[in-house]
């Protein structure tokens, strides 16, 4: 077996999506679904309850009484934010282990992660219409990582020698010297999971959007990861060495003040999601 095989045979020993997570967003997607039916599964989740009541009542949702009721939550914050909610959740569970190989303090991935996606919901309105969900793009975007951490640890040298003595982003030098990039064993791990084909084309380059010139969802997760980066949201240990996309912020009119605005406005909502995981 060559090393790529052994990184690739890993995706079959991740941890599925626990089934309550399923359910719920297989509901969420029905048009059929009522509050009451997506109470009745996550009900019995405390994680997903607790979350979802906490978030209702967090200053993000301003509002004169304090909701008690799951029910009332679902119908309050509506569908779109449940299912991203218990995306978070999920990504939360899965996103528990120490990444050393990425991550210089724990619970770095996740917190980048998150990020990335809070940011992706402020980048919607300035996006042409997009064929999969950004926010659950730009959640997972960095999955690949989870597999690619112990690698990464054990020639953390040898590609951070790379990244200075060729000035290239950190995922060029994972492909030198590792065979492949968290980036691939991310679309790998999506298709394993059977995301749309949008979404893995999207993983897949989000540090090279111009392979993908037509793919706005694969423009849109690229633009977030920056604006994460910019924040400070950050992997340590690779989050410095990677390149920025002047020609994205062009094509798509985003403007600097732009930029600065969704900084500021998501850092709240940031925070919130976080205190929800400490």
């Amino acid at each position: 077996m060559t090393r790529l095989d052994e990184i690739l045979s890993r995706i079959n020993f991740l941890p599925a999506i626990h089934p309550t997570f399923s359910r719920a967003l297989d509901l969420l997607a029905s048009p059929d679904s009522d509050a009451r039916d997506v109470v009745g599964v996550i009900q019995y989740d405390p994680a997903i309850s607790t979350n979802i009541l906490r978030l209702c009542n967090s200053p993000l949702y301003p509002i004169q009484r304090r909701i008690s009721s799951l029910e009332e939550a679902v119908v309050y914050i509506g569908f779109t934010e449940v299912r991203r909610m218990i995306l978070l959740i999920a990504t939360e569970k899965i996103f528990t282990k120490t990444y050393p190989g990425y991550e210089e303090l724990r619970g770095e991935l996740l917190n980048h992660s998150v990020a990335c996606a809070v940011i992706s919901k402020r980048l919607l309105p300035l996006s042409p219409p997009l064929a999969a969900d950004l926010f659950t793009t730009a959640l997972l975007h960095d999955i690949g990582k989870m597999i690619l951490s112990d690698f990464v640890g054990e020639d953390y040298e040898r590609i951070l020698g790379r990244v200075k003595e060729l000035k290239c982003a950190f995922s060029e030098a994972e492909q030198e010297i590792i065979g492949t990039t968290h980036a691939e064993v991310g679309a790998r791990i999506l298709q394993s999971w059977n995301f749309p084909e949008e979404m893995t084309e999207a993983v897949r380059n989000h540090h090279n959007p111009q392979k993908v010139p037509n793919s706005p969802l694969t423009h849109f997760v690229s633009i977030a990861n920056i604006i994460a980066m910019m924040m400070g949201y950050t992997t340590g240990i690779d989050g410095l060495s990677y390149m920025g996309f002047p020609d994205l912020y062009r094509r798509y009119s985003i403007k600097e003040k732009t930029i600065e605005k969704i900084m500021m406005t998501a850092s709240d909502e940031i925070a919130t999601v976080q205190a929800m995981f400490s």
